[in-house]
């Protein structure tokens, strides 16, 4: 996995970790990504119930602009 680029895949980690029996999975990001990546360790076989997930999404539309700060809301 070092210096390879693009998206991540559940076959690129389960092949730089012996035994992903011992593991829970925790995922995050966006709701594509957490799906595709569910669909993927579980097609591994891992159970859903060692699959953690959380996802996130911008709070607007707009693009943020290289060198703007913004404000995350709680």
């Amino acid at each position: 996995m070092p210096g390879e680029r693009g998206r991540i895949t559940a076959a690129a980690i389960a092949d730089e970790i012996a035994l992903l029996d011992d593991y829970a999975v925790m995922l995050c990001g966006q709701l594509s990504f957490v799906k595709d990546m569910t669909r993927q360790f579980q097609a591994l076989g891992i159970p859903r119930e060692r699959i953690i997930t959380e996802e996130f999404a911008s709070q607007t539309d707009r693009p943020i602009e290289a060198g703007k700060s913004f404000i995350l809301n709680r």
